[in-house]
């Protein structure tokens, strides 16, 4: 995408459009706590729901759907993880600090660690190529790949999304969080507290089977429960952050042009909006982080007026994530120049 240039009927400037935005979104930073909580609590009882009935299923095919919704829930729960980082769940600190680490470490996911390096997305998305969530390679990357590696340039969203999987993503989290443990202060200790408490939290669990002397069937009820869980948080996390990012790569006049045309918005369901916490407006909420996940929808009104208005082009927005994600297979592969 060529660079975005300000209109010169305005005379606007790139520091005057970003005040401009910025003017127009400030009222929409305060964070409801009702509104949050609900959406995890709601959440999080259709995970428990799930679970429940797929470990009272007696047939396979119960198990099966039980888990298969369950898993669905939980993925929307755990991106109330995201709005946690930013600290637009509920606007409690302590809540927002505790509770997506209860529903992140006993399925190995290190939350602590992920907010740290997210912040770190947050200032170097389609700025700098040290971005820890950088889902487009270089053209000088590809050129420097083995075959092997070049192979997976061209079908790296299929190989992560679905065949490393969320233990792909998880290696991913802790070997950039080691990489640029210099960048956050926190970050290491984050690590540690990361590992300390996924290792209690799933230990947990095998202490209590184990105690319990459940039978060989209850043990693959459980990795079965695990295995399906895996798959579909994979790609249901994976799968729109890839749609969200790639192939925007490139710097604009300022950080919120960057942010606005750095990143894809998909248009959805209201309904989806809510379970993906806002996910849906990403470009809106790169540029405005602090904006909760309810507000995004009248944010992006705003700012498609004002950007309209000064006669800049309208945002990067995706028809659906299943639309989307069709379209970008079929395309193919895109290079950061």
């Amino acid at each position: 995408m060529a660079n975005i240039i300000a209109s010169p009927t305005t005379g606007l400037d790139a520091l005057a459009i970003g005040s401009a935005l910025r003017a127009a979104t400030e009222d929409l930073q305060q964070v409801n706590p009702a509104v949050g909580l609900l959406r995890f609590l709601g959440l999080g009882a259709a995970t428990l729901a799930g679970f429940t009935f797929a470990w009272q299923s007696d047939s396979g095919w119960g198990l099966g759907v039980g888990c298969l919704v369950a898993s669905l829930a939980y993925s929307f729960w755990i991106i109330c993880a995201h709005d946690a980082a930013h600290g637009t769940l509920t606007g409690w600190r302590w809540f927002d600090a505790i509770a997506p680490r209860l529903i992140s470490w006993p399925i190995l996911v290190p939350y602590g660690t992920y907010s740290e390096i997210h912040k770190l997305h947050h200032a170097w998305n389609a700025t700098d190529l040290r971005d820890p969530e950088r889902v487009q390679w270089t053209a000088a990357e590809y050129e420097s790949a083995g075959k092997l590696g070049r192979w997976n340039v061209r079908h790296q969203w299929v190989v992560n999304a679905v065949i490393l999987g969320l233990l792909g993503l998880v290696y991913k989290s802790f070997s950039q969080g080691w990489r640029l443990r210099d960048s956050r202060p926190g970050l290491r200790r984050q690590m540690a507290l990361d590992m300390t408490g996924m290792v209690l939290g799933q230990g947990s669990i095998v202490l209590i089977f184990v105690m319990a002397q459940v039978s060989l069937e209850t043990w693959l009820h459980y990795a079965v429960m695990l295995l399906i869980l895996e798959r579909v948080m994979s790609l249901v996390i994976q799968g729109r952050d890839y749609l969200e990012h790639y192939g925007r790569w490139q710097q604009q006049e300022n950080h919120v042009l960057t942010q606005l045309y750095g990143t894809s918005n998909i248009k959805t369901y209201g309904w989806v909006n809510w379970a993906m916490g806002g996910q849906p407006y990403h470009g809106i909420h790169h540029a405005f982080p602090g904006i909760p996940f309810n507000q995004l929808p009248l944010a992006q009104k705003r700012i498609e007026k004002i950007l309209s208005d000064r006669q800049y082009p309208p945002l990067p927005t995706g028809q659906g994530y299943l639309g989307t994600s069709w379209k970008m297979l079929r395309q193919g592969y895109e290079l950061i120049p």
